[in-house]
């Protein structure tokens, strides 16, 4: 999220609860909410104003995200590349070690930010798809569920 998206964030929580920001306070916000995504933060503001009555702070913001994150991650426990994609027996080096963990790596974000569903996940792994392909075909991100701040 950029500092006009953080902005934007502020402006959508002073509709609700009726404060009022300055430009110090989105520096401040985004220092500390900068690394998430814009629709990520909005939802969790809105998750947040719909299951606490606590009063708003970045902090509740990121612990919604990660959470979600996790359930996410969850969901498919054991986040591995399909056989497709799996070079390393075949000519066993380090860049193709490298491009393992790497594809590892983005599918678990995929899933985590909530751009792979489960069912995708499912398709990709029994498929005979690269990722680098398959990625291209995902939709829209799955929305955040509410949770308990």
């Amino acid at each position: 999220m950029n500092l006009t998206e953080t902005g934007m964030l502020l402006t959508f929580i002073s509709e609700l609860d009726y404060r009022r920001f300055t430009e110090e306070t989105a520096t401040a916000w985004h220092d500390v909410l900068g690394k998430y995504d814009y629709q990520d933060c909005r939802e969790a503001v809105r998750i947040h104003n719909e299951t606490s009555g606590d009063f708003l702070k970045p902090g509740h913001i990121g612990k919604i995200i990660q959470t979600n994150r996790r359930r996410r991650l969850n969901s498919i426990m054991d986040v591995r590349v399909s056989d497709v994609d799996d070079m390393r027996g075949m000519t066993p080096s380090r860049e193709d070690h490298r491009a393992y963990q790497d594809t590892v790596k983005a599918i678990r974000e995929a899933v985590a930010n909530g751009t792979l569903s489960r069912d995708q996940y499912q398709a990709y792994w029994h498929g005979n798809t690269p990722w680098s392909q398959f990625q291209k075909t995902l939709g829209a991100r799955e929305p955040m569920k509410a949770i308990a701040a």
